[in-house]
């Protein structure tokens, strides 16, 4: 009750308002109120989250943020690293998002690529949309868009991660399939968001099966068999 009526003066900005990053790690940057809920420009969305990604990030290191959203990891990531970051979103309306707060930024070590990642790479798959911009997934809605892969990036010269961070609503599993190549040559840490049992599953086994050591991403705890892995948010990959 008490937050709902916090938050309602804050409905009175208009949209299109730039605002700073109150707190966080990204206090201080610039940030668009309408590209999201206010937990952004507040600086608690996905705190824990957020904080551990950042605790993983090394100065110099590059990272890939795919399922970018409009770029809260993204900018807190080039500002610890200050190196490069790929940034990969597929929706329209999010990268528009994301190109906008890295301008506003000035984070000119941010590379955003509109796409989806899969299995295959250059080629184009549907985009189901949901009733949220935070949402969407490859499937069978009305959207094409570019359809990439991990291996086909690094082949056309993007440069290899240290650390990824991957959330594209239910697509890990196919992502990771495109992704043998880095798996099996260069090691890096991967923060992996799980949507359902099956996708979880099919997570462990690619990760398994190139030597990685697994953690639930919320409690640190190690893990063991596929079973354990199903109901996990998610799960942090380490060579």
């Amino acid at each position: 009750m008490i937050r709902t009526l916090l938050r309602q003066p804050l409905r009175l900005i208009p949209p299109k308002t730039v605002l700073p990053v109150l707190s966080g790690p990204n206090a201080g940057r610039r940030w668009v109120k309408g590209s999201g809920n206010p937990s952004y420009w507040l600086g608690y969305y996905e705190r824990q989250h957020v904080q551990h990604f950042i605790d993983q990030a090394r100065p110099g290191g590059v990272v890939w943020d795919i399922g970018a959203n409009v770029g809260y990891y993204a900018l807190a990531a080039a500002r610890k690293t200050g190196a490069k970051v790929v940034a990969i979103e597929a929706l329209p309306e999010n990268a528009a998002f994301l190109r906008r707060h890295v301008a506003l930024n000035r984070a000119d070590m941010i590379e955003v690529l509109e796409a989806a990642v899969t299995a295959s790479h250059n080629g184009t798959v549907f985009f189901e949309r949901s009733e949220s911009r935070f949402q969407g997934k490859v499937g069978s809605g009305d959207l094409a868009v570019r359809s990439v892969s991990i291996d086909g990036l690094i082949a056309d010269g993007l440069p290899a991660p240290a650390l990824v961070k991957m959330d594209i609503e239910g697509g890990e599993a196919d992502a990771l399939i495109g992704a043998g190549k880095l798996l099996a040559e260069r090691r890096c840490v991967w923060m992996v968001s799980l949507h359902g049992p099956d996708v979880a599953r099919r997570c462990y086994e690619i990760f398994a099966a190139h030597g990685y050591a697994m953690t639930d991403g919320n409690d640190a705890r190690k893990l063991s068999s596929a079973a354990e892995i199903e109901n996990c948010w998610g799960v942090w990959a380490r060579p």
